[in-house]
C-alpha cells in the first residue's frame, strides 16, 4: 500500500527482518514519555532496553494485528480485539530474558490497561503504539498512519481504542475523531496518566 506522497511517505506493511529497526524507532519515540519512566525508572537502561522490548511488540503485531510503518521512521501497531474482550495478561518469558524487572512492570502496566478496555462496544481495534522519530515528528508522518487504518475501520464499521500517553498525543488523537473514554484518565504506580480514548466508525 502507498501513500500519494512519493517514496520517502510511502507507507508499507513491514516484514519481521524490520522488526528491530522500528523498535528502535518506538524507544527513540517514547524515551521521554512518562509512561516510558514507569516501566524502566533508570533512563540508561531504558536507553538499552527498550529497542528489544518494542521490538517484540513489532512481531507481535505483524503475527497477529495489523502493522504499518514508514520507512524506519514511523509505526503504527494495531491489534484486533474480539466481543468478549482481552485475554488475561501474562508474563512474557521475552521480557523475562531481556530484563526481570522491566517484565514484572509490564506485567502491571498491561493488567492496568487491560482493566480500562472499553466493555459492551463489541470487536474493536487497539491502537497499541504509534510511534514517530523525534526527528520527524509534526510532519504528518502520524496522521497518515492513522488515516490509513481509520479507512479500514470505517469501512468495516469498527470502533478504535487507545491509550494516549502524554496531552500532546491527546490532541492528535482528537483531532482524528477520538473522544475521551468514559472513567478518566488512566493513573500508573508512579502517579504517570495515560488517557484512554475511543473513535467510532465513520459512516459518511
Amino acid at each position: 500500500m502507498d501513500t500519494t506522497g512519493g517514496a520517502d511517505t510511502a507507507i508499507i506493511w513491514p516484514p519481521r527482518s524490520a522488526a528491530p529497526a522500528l523498535g528502535q524507532t518506538i524507544a527513540t519515540a517514547f524515551h521521554l514519555l512518562a509512561a516510558s519512566g514507569y516501566l524502566e525508572p533508570d533512563p540508561h537502561l531504558r536507553a538499552q532496553r527498550f529497542p528489544a522490548y518494542f521490538e517484540c511488540a513489532v512481531l507481535d503485531t505483524i503475527d497477529e494485528g495489523t502493522a504499518y510503518a514508514i520507512g524506519i521512521d514511523a509505526v503504527a501497531l494495531w491489534m484486533p480485539v474480539a466481543a468478549e474482550g482481552l485475554p488475561e495478561a501474562e508474563l512474557d518469558a521475552r521480557l523475562v530474558a531481556i530484563d526481570p524487572g522491566l517484565a514484572e512492570r509490564d506485567l502491571i502496566f498491561h493488567r492496568i490497561l487491560h482493566g480500562r478496555h472499553p466493555t459492551g462496544l463489541g470487536a474493536y481495534h487497539w491502537l497499541m503504539i504509534l510511534g514517530v522519530h523525534p526527528d520527524l515528528q509534526g510532519q504528518g508522518l502520524g496522521s497518515s498512519l492513522l488515516d490509513a487504518h481509520h479507512a479500514y475501520l470505517d469501512q468495516q464499521g469498527l470502533p478504535a481504542y487507545l491509550e494516549a500517553a502524554s496531552e500532546s498525543a491527546r490532541r492528535l488523537y482528537l483531532r482524528h475523531g477520538y473522544a475521551d473514554a468514559a472513567g478518566g484518565p488512566i493513573e500508573l504506580p508512579d502517579g504517570a496518566v495515560m488517557y484512554p480514548m475511543l473513535r467510532e466508525p465513520r459512516t459518511d
